[in-house]
């Protein structure tokens, strides 16, 4: 998943973009909800955070830094707030912060579900891993077969060529010699 396919979901489409992100193609890996701000404990490359304010709301400035640092450290893509709930706007504060460290804010309001967010956003990434999966399993199966019937490397070529739809071409490093589908 990317931030273009994050800010497209379906649950998100009442969010208010309040931090555009620098880039679209930056990927989401995960998403999570902030109970607390010990984030190096949990946070991954890439992973959205939700959060109503519950865990900032006593920060003061210099720990409010300390969170952001953290923050981009870990290489955390996007923040999205709930207001309504505990505030009834992101702190001007907030705001700057994540300007101030290029994180992506998106602001939702108080009927947005989390889960929904959530199983959008995890069914999507996901999706993406089945399909990786499926695959490496093909390719792994075709391999073993391969493998089993003793096929020359031009029948290995031939093989590979038509699972994945284009010539293949053996050169050996620093020879001319070389085996193709390619005539």
């Amino acid at each position: 998943m990317k931030m273009q396919d994050l800010l497209n979901c379906k649950s998100l489409q009442g969010a208010d973009l309040i931090v555009e992100p620098k880039s679209l193609d930056l990927p989401v890996t995960g998403i999570n909800i902030l109970e607390a701000t010990d984030i190096e404990r949990w946070g991954k490359p890439g992973m959205v955070i939700l959060t109503s304010f519950f865990a900032l709301q006593s920060h003061d400035d210099a720990e409010m830094r300390a969170f952001f640092a953290k923050v981009r450290q870990l290489g955390i893509v996007c923040i999205i707030v709930k207001v309504d709930r505990l505030v009834s706007e992101i702190p001007a504060g907030f705001v700057a912060l994540c300007q101030d460290y290029d994180i992506p804010l998106l602001r939702i309001g108080g009927a947005t579900k989390y889960e929904d967010i959530i199983v959008e956003v995890l069914t999507f990434i996901l999706g993406i891993r089945e399909q990786r999966l499926a695959l490496y399993y093909q390719v792994s199966k075709i391999g073993s077969e391969m493998a089993l019937e003793m096929l020359s490397l031009r029948e290995i070529l031939l093989r590979f060529k038509t699972f994945l739809g284009f010539d293949m071409t053996l050169m050996e490093k620093g020879k001319r010699a070389m085996i193709s589908t390619n005539k």
